[in-house]
């Protein structure tokens, strides 16, 4: 995700079910991905409103995997 500046970033992620969002690259074993968003359960359609730290404009791998039931 491309973030033009530094600051703290709202995201909103709606889901009927389980997810979650890290940023960082997986793989990386000296520094592995934050957890960024998550909710674990089930639910009907809601968001989940989470804020993120950005320390210098540029782009950031995030991930998102979200599960069904």
């Amino acid at each position: 995700m491309q973030f033009p500046t530094a600051g703290v970033y709202t995201l909103t992620f709606n889901s009927d079910d389980g997810f979650q969002t890290t940023a960082g690259l997986s793989g990386d074993v000296f520094l592995p991905p934050q957890v960024a968003g998550v909710f674990n359960g089930g639910r009907g359609a809601a968001d989940t409103i989470f804020q993120i730290a950005v320390q210098e404009a540029g782009v950031y791998p995030l991930r998102t995997v979200w599960g069904e039931g």
